[in-house]
């Protein structure tokens, strides 16, 4: 069958073509639902597996790695994250710890979500929580890995990230 619709490629019968019913009902089956396959969202979370002391260096959070296949280049993927931070060593009102993304082993400079515990930098146990969010259009089809990391602004003190209520969450419009 030679003619197909000019968006989707759905099938049909052009004049020269024999009557063939079942055969023409069959390919327009398989062309609808290889579209719906194909636009079908994929979602995925990954939570820090255990409690992480923060460094001054950004790194891969332990357990907080996503990898997608993605059926066409232009989907558009909604990542959102929470970071859990604690402050277990009093230290410097300047402490802060510093939340982002990392797509296809790319540091996302923007947006980094920020938590501070400020004046209450020097009571431990000081706790907070910091979220952030993105959307980002995928350049190409094909397996993609997003992955949160953090670090400490500042060596004076120490913030940990509580395991249960960090997390990234991805989910992907083909």
């Amino acid at each position: 069958m030679p003619g197909s619709t000019p968006t989707y490629g759905f099938p049909y019968q052009v004049n020269s073509d024999p009557p063939n019913g079942p055969a023409l009902g069959q390919q327009l089956a398989e062309a609808v639902e290889a579209l719906f396959v194909a636009k079908q969202p994929l979602q995925g979370t990954a939570v820090l597996s255990s409690l992480y002391t923060l460094t001054s260096t950004i790194t891969d959070l332990p357990g907080c790695s996503i990898t997608k296949s993605v059926p066409r280049s232009g989907a558009v993927a909604l990542l959102t994250w929470t970071a859990d931070c604690v402050l277990t060593v009093a230290g410097s009102t300047s402490l802060m710890a510093v939340v982002n993304v990392m797509i296809d082993g790319v540091d996302q400079a923007a947006p980094q979500s920020l938590w501070g515990p400020g004046n209450q930098a020097v009571q431990t146990n000081t706790r907070g929580t910091t979220s952030g969010s993105m959307t980002v259009v995928l350049g190409s089809s094909g397996s993609h890995t997003f992955k949160l990391r953090a670090a400490a602004s500042s060596a004076t003190g120490q913030i940990k990230l509580n395991a249960q209520h960090t997390q990234l969450t991805v989910l992907i419009l083909p």
